[in-house]
């Protein structure tokens, strides 16, 4: 298992949202595979999901922090993502990204109870006990943006 400062040093099946929708947008070759994994719980989250269904990704899933109810999302761009089969999987906690071979292979993590932003701006997040679960063999995994992971691995910053 490996930190979560592997998103930074494995980035071989890693697209980071923006510039992925932009090079769709732009007409570039774009290799998603058969199942993507999106980390966010936004509308860029949803247009990357979207986008990669529709680029052929049998299996899209967007997982997020956030719980159902107040996911930052349109209500619209969650609808019509589970229309197109998007999975959702709110209040997620992202604990461990597993590596083989240089890359990722799997992403664990704990359904979420509580979260709230402490007076220094942290997040602080109570997880469900027993609740550790691991999303692999997953050929994609999308990052919309700015992802601040955990206080504990404070070498990890977005591009």
């Amino acid at each position: 298992m490996a930190s979560p400062s592997a998103w930074k040093k494995s980035r071989k099946n890693i697209l980071i949202g923006i510039d992925f929708l932009k090079d769709v947008h732009l007409g570039r070759q774009v290799s998603v595979g058969n199942k993507v994994l999106v980390i966010g719980g936004g509308n860029v989250a949803f247009d990357c999901a979207r986008v990669a269904r529709r680029l052929g990704a049998e299996e899209v899933h967007v997982a997020c922090l956030e719980s159902r109810e107040t996911m930052p999302a349109n209500m619209e761009e969650i609808r019509d993502g589970a229309e197109e089969g998007i999975v959702v999987h709110p209040a997620r906690a992202f604990n461990r990204v597993l590596i083989d071979n240089g890359c990722i292979s799997g992403v664990e993590c704990q359904e979420v109870d509580a979260c709230e932003f402490g007076e220094d701006g942290d997040v602080q997040i109570k997880t469900v006990e027993d609740s550790k679960h691991t999303y692999q063999q997953t050929r994609s995994y999308l990052l919309p943006g700015s992802v601040r992971i955990s206080k504990r691995d404070s070498s990890w910053k977005p591009d």
